[in-house]
């Protein structure tokens, strides 16, 4: 495998895994009722799912060879009590943990999918792929941009407790 190969493959992998944990925070937010925040993380995975789409034809047109398929692992993180009862039997106090958890869970992988662009980013200018660097330079700004409005939701959520009553 090629060093530009390996790039979009690690890349495209971190891309697919926060397109997954999206998927799984909309379903969490939307068991407790937090509209807003489902609303947002469906709207992050649908923008997941156009960024894995817009990786591939880049990579085949610039390339012109198609990228190395990858699929992730992601661990659940739906607490497992909540299979087994009605969102009015889940205790307010898990739901506030749940938020307080997904949040900083979902900052924490943010922070490591910018880390890991910009790491990709700087490999591919390394190898004189100016270019390519640019496409992939969209992907740490956006990163950038998320983490810094999600620590705002963050910090809101935070000053009321993570009361799933008030930080919709």
């Amino acid at each position: 495998m090629s060093k530009i190969s390996d790039t979009f493959k690690n890349i495209m992998e971190q891309v697919k895994y926060i397109t997954e944990l999206n998927r799984q925070l909309a379903s969490g937010y939307h068991y407790m009722g937090l509209e807003v925040y489902q609303n947002i993380h469906e709207s992050f995975y649908m923008q997941g799912i156009m960024a894995n789409l817009w990786l591939t034809n880049y990579y085949i047109d610039k390339y012109k060879e198609m990228p190395s398929e990858v699929s992730v692992d992601i661990e659940s993180i739906i607490p497992p009590c909540w299979y087994d009862h009605k969102v009015s039997d889940v205790p307010c106090g898990i739901r506030k943990k749940s938020v307080s958890n997904f949040m900083s869970l979902y900052i924490e992988k943010l922070k490591e999918a910018h880390k890991l662009y910009k790491e990709e980013y700087d490999n591919l200018l390394s190898l004189g792929e100016i270019n390519t660097a640019c496409k992939i330079y969209e992907l740490v700004s956006d990163a950038e941009e998320n983490i810094h409005n999600y620590e705002l939701h963050f910090a809101k959520c935070k000053a009321l407790d993570f009361d799933p009553m008030w930080v919709s």
